[in-house]
């Protein structure tokens, strides 16, 4: 799923080693920022998936997304569905259940739950709003930022929304009883993207200055900090759906960088640097044991 200046957002259908044009999202008056899909296997089987837009125009709009082909080279549109122009092939136009005006400046983000219950948004205005995905009904407003939110991540493992925002902080917010359980600081610019990583336990967060931090969430502390090779914003970070332990991230620099955590090999290697030292230590109690002093431990 994709968002444009064009005021559009499409669809594409995996054909082969390729990706297709399929759905094709029109109505929006101005340029579209964020988008976000349906998250669940089951929601797709029961063809009742959605997408969710919104952009400058500050309107959400939620668009149900046709049934799939078992196969994505089986052709279901009509003469009256329209062809995109790079590729020459039809597409669907996507049906627009539901529209209301979302905030009162620039919409920058949007999230789907992992049970497709609730959107979230977030945007220039400083606020986050969560939204019934079924009919756009606003469940409840959660402030506390001081400046605009760029990204909104709800997490895999416990129901809580980590929110990342141009105030230099992430918040950590509880989808139980809304309120805001950690707040996280220590960049020295705006928050662009948070990541949850290490099953839902700790959290990468990058920033307007190029820097990548690794957080605990339960203690709030920065375990880390790395200074990347990006010359400008990460606007993205993101974790290899089937090798553990591998980051990407993307910048305004034009280069995407992939990252491999090397925790374990660090902590052997600690690990075999104590162990010398004990042995050091223990060499050097021995010879003064044994009163053995024209030997030197170095």
């Amino acid at each position: 799923m994709t968002a444009s200046k064009d005021k559009t957002c499409r669809v594409y259908v995996r054909n082969g080693s390729e990706f297709v044009p399929y759905g094709v999202a029109v109505g929006h008056t101005d340029a579209v920022g964020a988008v976000c899909i349906s998250q669940r296997n089951a929601t797709y089987l029961s063809k009742q998936s959605t997408i969710i837009s919104g952009g400058v125009d500050l309107v959400l709009k939620r668009w149900v997304l046709p049934p799939l082909p078992t196969h994505s080279s089986v052709d279901t549109t009509t003469d009256s569905d329209p062809t995109d122009p790079s590729t020459g092939q039809k597409e669907h136009y996507l049906l627009c259940s539901h529209s209301v005006r979302g905030h009162d400046k620039d919409i920058n983000t949007l999230a789907s739950a992992p049970n497709d219950s609730i959107i979230a948004s977030g945007s220039q205005d400083k606020k986050i709003k969560l939204w019934n995905s079924h009919d756009l009904s606003l469940i409840t407003v959660l402030s506390g930022h001081k400046r605009g939110i760029w990204k909104l991540v709800f997490s895999n493992i416990d129901k809580c929304l980590l929110s990342s925002s141009g105030d230099k902080t992430m918040r950590l917010w509880s989808l139980q009883d809304y309120s805001c359980l950690r707040t996280f600081q220590g960049h020295s610019a705006s928050v662009l993207c948070g990541k949850f990583v290490n099953s839902g336990m700790q959290v990468l967060s990058t920033s307007a200055d190029g820097m990548l931090k690794l957080w605990t969430i339960r203690s709030g502390e920065c375990e880390a900090t790395y200074s990347t090779q990006h010359s400008d914003r990460i606007w993205c970070v993101a974790t290899h759906t089937t090798m553990e332990g591998v980051v990407f991230t993307g910048s305004t620099d034009s280069s995407i960088c992939m990252w491999n955590d090397n925790t374990v090999t660090e902590e052997l290697e600690a690990l075999r640097q104590t162990e010398g030292l004990l042995l050091i230590e223990q060499g050097m109690l021995n010879d003064i044991k044994n009163k053995k002093f024209d030997k030197v431990c170095i």
